[in-house]
Order: C-alpha cells, then sequence, then structure tokens
C-alpha cells in the first residue's frame, strides 16, 4: 500500500475516531513483536482515511529549465554533485559514466559553474577523472577555495574561486581506480577536508588545506579517521563531529548493511555514536546509505538504495528520533536536499525518474514528479540543492546532460505533533529494555502506543500524520493521562529489523484524535 501524497481530511473524521476508539479495549501488550491484534480496527481506520473527503492537494512544482552541459569535457557530460559556492555561482560536477572497453571508461574531468539567475554556463574547470563531488571552504589566512573528489584518478582538486584555477591535487591511497574518493566535509577551522572513499577501508582521509602548512594539499595520513559502520558516502560536518551515512556487505557478499555513524573530530569531548539502519541478506536487495541533509535545528536526516523507502531523522547526538516514509516506486534515494528554513526536502530517486518533496514537520511527501515528464524528459535524478534564497531547486540528471531548475514548493504551514511521544532506546540489542512514553495525554483520553513493520503518511488534517498500517501491534494502552509502558526489544529478529512505533490519543466525550510522530526502533 502506497500513500497518496495528497493532504485529506473530512466530515467523516469523527467515525474514523470512533471506530478506532470503540475497537480497542486497553490492554497493554507489552511486546514489540507482530501480533496484529488491532488489524480490522486499524484496516477500517485506514480504509476511512483513504476515502476521506479530499479537501486539497499539493501545489505542483514548476519546471522552469534545463541547464544542457553536454560538449563540456572529454567525454558525455553526465551531471552528478553540485553546489552553491561562495560567489553565489552553483558548481556542477560532470562524472561521466562508465563504459567498458572504452580506455577512458567514458570519463569525464570538469566542473562547470552555472550562473542560476540566467541559468548560462559561465565557465569550466578541468579537475581529474569523474569528479562526483564538490564543496567549499575557506582556510585560516586563505581564500576561498573548492574542493572537488575525483573517483576514477582517486584524487582530490583544490581550486581557487577567485581565478577559477586548480592550485592543488591531492593524491589518495589505492591511486587509479582504487580509491574512489566521494564525499566531503571540513573540520570547524575549514583546514582539513576529510574524503570518504569507497575503497573499503571505512577510512575518512584527510587533506591539509592550510596555506601555511607545508604539507598543503596533501593527504595528511596522521589525520585520516576511522570509521567502524563501513564506507561513507556523502557526509556532512555538524558542529565538531562528522555525520557520515554508511555501507557495509555481509562475509559473503549476498547482502548489505546501511547505517550511519556519528564521528567526533580530533579534540571534540562529545562521543561518536552509529546505529545500523537496514540489512538485507537476500541477494536481491542491498541496502546503502548514499546522503545525509542537516536542518537548520540541527536535526539531520539520511536516506538510500533499498532502505525500505524510508527517510531516518537524528538529533544532534546521533540519537535516532524519527521516520518516515517517501515511497517512490523504486527507493534508489541517492539525492537529499532540506530548504534553508528547513521545512521542506527533496529526494531524488535515481532509479524511478523520481523527485519527492516532503514536509518535513509533518513526515509528509507532498508530491513525487517523474523527471521524464518535465521538458524533453531528464532520466536519474541524482543530487539536489537549493539556492540559497530558498527559492529554487536545482537537480543533475545523471542519466542525461542537464540540470533541472524548478521552483521550490510553497512553504509548508507551521505544524506541531499534536500529540508527544518519546522512546528512550531506538536502537536496541536484542532482550533491551525500551521505554516507551506519550507527552500532553489529557486525563479524559484514552491513550496507544502501537508498533508496525510497515508504514505510510496520511494527513488527518488537525489530528496530525497517520503512519501506522492495519499490520500495527497494540504495545499498550490506557486510559486518564500519559502512557509509559517498558517492553524487551525482540529476541529471535534479525538485526536491521524496524519496529515503527507512533502514539495516539483520543478523547472519550468528543472522539477528536491526536497522533504522534513516528520514531523508529532498530534492533542492532
Amino acid at each position: 500500500m502506497h500513500p497518496s501524497p495528497n493532504t485529506r481530511s473530512g466530515d467523516r473524521s469523527a467515525c474514523i475516531i470512533k471506530d478506532l476508539f470503540y475497537s480497542f479495549s486497553p490492554r497493554p501488550r507489552e511486546s514489540l513483536r507482530p501480533r496484529n491484534l488491532a488489524r480490522s480496527a486499524l484496516a477500517l481506520l485506514v480504509v476511512h482515511a483513504s476515502v476521506a473527503v479530499l479537501v486539497g492537494t499539493a501545489p505542483a512544482q514548476q519546471f522552469q529549465a534545463a541547464i544542457s552541459t553536454q560538449g563540456y569535457g572529454q567525454n558525455s557530460a553526465y551531471p552528478f554533485g553540485l553546489n552553491f559556492g561562495p560567489d553565489g555561482q552553483l558548481y556542477v560536477c560532470l562524472a561521466g559514466t562508465p563504459t567498458f572497453g572504452d580506455p577512458t571508461f567514458s570519463n569525464n574531468n570538469v566542473v562547470v559553474r552555472v550562473n542560476p539567475n540566467n541559468n548560462q554556463i559561465t565557465g569550466s574547470i578541468q579537475v581529474e577523472l569523474f569528479p562526483e563531488e564538490v564543496a567549499f571552504a575557506t582556510p585560516p589566512g586563505g581564500s576561498p577555495v573548492g574542493i572537488v573528489t575525483n573517483s576514477t584518478s582517486g584524487s582530490v582538486s583544490i581550486f581557487d574561486v577567485a581565478t577559477q584555477q586548480v592550485i592543488g591535487t591531492a593524491a589518495l591511497p589505492g591511486g587509479f581506480f582504487g580509491s574512489f574518493p566521494f564525499g566531503i566535509a571540513t573540520n570547524l577551522n575549514q583546514s582539513i577536508a576529510y574524503i570518504s572513499v569507497g575503497d573499503g577501508s571505512n577510512t575518512l582521509r584527510a587533506v591539509d588545506l592550510d596555506p601555511s602548512s607545508a604539507t598543503v594539499y596533501q593527504h595528511v595520513p596522521a589525520r585520516d579517521l576511522q570509521l567502524t559502520s563501513g564506507s561513507a558516502a556523502r557526509i556532512a560536518r555538524l558542529g565538531s563531529a562528522i555525520v557520515a551515512p554508511c555501507t557495509s556487505y555481509t562475509q559473503t557478499f549476498t547482502g548489505a548493511l546501511a547505517s550511519f555513524e556519528r564521528m567526533p573530530l580530533p579534540g571534540s569531548f562529545t562521543s561518536g555514536t552509529s546505529t545500523l539502519l537496514v540489512l538485507d541478506d537476500n541477494v536481491m536487495k542491498y541496502p546503502s546509505a548514499q546522503d545525509v541533509a542537516i536542518a537548520p535545528d540541527g536535526t539531520f536526516y539520511i536516506c538510500g538504495y533499498d532502505m525500505q523507502k524510508r527517510v531516518y531523522g537524528f538529533d544532534a547526538t546521533g540519537k535516532l528520533i524519527r521516520s518516515f516514509p517517501v515511497p517512490t516506486i523504486v527507493g534508489a534515494h541517492t539525492g537529499l536536499a532540506i530548504s534553508p528554513d528547513g521545512k521542506t526536502m527533496v529526494v531524488c530517486d535515481v532509479a524511478s525518474d523520481q523527485i519527492a518533496f516532503v514536509d518535513v514537520a509533518r513526515g509528509l511527501t507532498t508530491q513525487i514528479l517523474f523527471t521524464t515528464a518535465m521538458g524533453f524528459g531528464y532520466s536519474g535524478p541524482n543530487d539536489a540543492v537549493f539556492s540559497p534564497d530558498g527559492l529554487h531547486v536545482f537537480i543533475t540528471t545523471q542519466f542525461s546532460e542537464d540540470v533541472l531548475k524548478l521552483s521550490a514548493p510553497p512553504t509548508p504551514s507551521a505544524f506541531t505533533q499534536p500529540l508527544g511521544f518519546t522512546i528512550d532506546v531506538t536502537n536496541p540489542t536484542p532482550g533491551t529494555n525500551v521505554t516507551l512514553s506519550t507527552v500532553g495525554a489529557g486525563a479524559n483520553e484514552l491513550v496507544f502506543i502501537l508498533a508496525d513493520g510497515y508504514d505510510v503518511s496520511y494527513d488527518l488534517g488537525p489530528y496530525g500524520i497517520l503512519h501506522f498500517t492495519d499490520n500495527a501491534t497494540i504495545v499498550g494502552s490506557a486510559t486518564g493521562g500519559d502512557l509509559s509502558v517498558v517492553v524487551q526489544a525482540p529476541i529471535g529478529f534479525p538485526a536491521g529489523s524496524n519496529f515503527l512505533c507512533q502514539a495516539v490519543s483520543i478523547d472519550a466525550n468528543t472522539f477528536a484524535a491526536r497522533l504522534s510522530d513516528e520514531i523508529p526502533v532498530i534492533l542492532q
């Protein structure tokens, strides 16, 4: 079952809540195991929600331009990563696409600069082979520089933003077709660029950016950081730590593990954290965490391939605090961007040719667009970035030679989760006690906490967002105020099992309901 991106509410809301109220009795179930005890009532709730009166739809996003990169570089100009520079210009990596049998592997070696106002390419910078990501820094005592990871060459190019000239190239261990550098993040004073690599070393390579240093624009092995969760993809710095989506493989290479790791920078007094998010070992799927985006409030979000079409949210300490579905067709989520005000998210599905727009506060996908239906048709949306003013979204299409420009969606209306909900341990090992608690339930309310292996997103208007399905399990229920229940993390379920929890309260007199946010509990 896929949720509709439409906003739904209507006159039958009272009936929905009465059905739920009368179908449940307050019998606490101290388990997260799926027993399907609430199947009939929750199925009725979901059906009612899906046929409720349609009162509005998400505003359509306006396709404005396709910026062609054709003709730049040595081979096909397939755009990959992109970012805004300190000069207000948009920089796009033209990576190319591998064509084995071609001695150049059809790599490209160019970063183009785009004027985001008139959609014209105003310059290009020659780097090395298959540039994937570009980031910017202003080192101590230096001028702004761009940092580019060259995946095939196994190197990092540094260019001066003012002159548009490459001023240094750092070779990484493994070299040509052996290192595969990808993500970029700097330390606090921007004197070091940390580079994620796909060589299996689970390392963040350190490149010196300090112009006064004897090792400027070189790899400095002594300052590398060692990850414990796998190879990182796109990375970011939040405060004094690097946040890294990671991927590792099972011993037989029949599956993979998508994880998150928070790596404190040297000198930080905080501790590191890591959380396994999804594990599949059936040859059919290989979960891989791909991108991270940080909201203005410090919450950061991670998406990826084969991660159950879900985005996971963490607080600044690295604790998993929420999740929500983004129901594109394939779920090959490679790119993630958040608007400057933190209210809108864009998720790219490279395999489905789809872009999803998400209301962040609600955890609600408001619209899914096909890039193949825009303009002349474009394929493989890989990465996205909002303009600094938040008015536009730029998206690279990896299998076309274009960067798409769309108007940003209207700012979602303010929203606070109607019912508070907390879980003390969201990444337990089997057998660990986990406390689930509501916050703010009234004395005249009946309160339920539910867990589910699947999730949806239906907008029930003033009641909140419905995330659980007719497969949900009642974890606990009570009357007369807030509910707090201690359950045991299931034993016998595989690591990476997701239990998606949500609380709901129902007023005994008016049948008015309040829904909480969705919080996942994932076995480690």
